[in-house]
C-alpha cells in the first residue's frame, strides 16, 4: 500500500505550526495570534488566573504592620 503524503506527515499542520510557547503559570500552550503577557521573558495567558496564579507563586506574602 503506498501512502499518501499530503495527508500522512503534513509539515503544515496547523496543531503543530501555531504554538509559540507554553504558558509560565498553567503551563499551557499559547498560540500565534493569541494575546499573552511578557512578564520578564515569562509568557503567561491574558486571563485572570494565570496572572493570579503567576503572581501569588512568585511572591513573597507579607503581613502589614510585622
Amino acid at each position: 500500500m503506498i501512502e499518501n503524503p499530503m495527508i500522512i506527515g503534513n509539515p503544515n499542520d496547523s496543531a503543530i505550526t501555531n504554538v509559540m510557547g507554553h504558558c509560565a503559570s498553567c503551563n499551557k500552550e499559547i498560540y500565534c495570534g493569541e494575546e499573552y503577557l511578557d512578564f520578564e521573558g515569562d509568557c503567561i495567558h491574558n486571563s485572570t488566573e494565570c496572572v493570579k496564579e503567576y503572581v501569588v507563586v512568585h511572591s513573597t506574602q507579607k503581613i502589614a504592620g510585622e
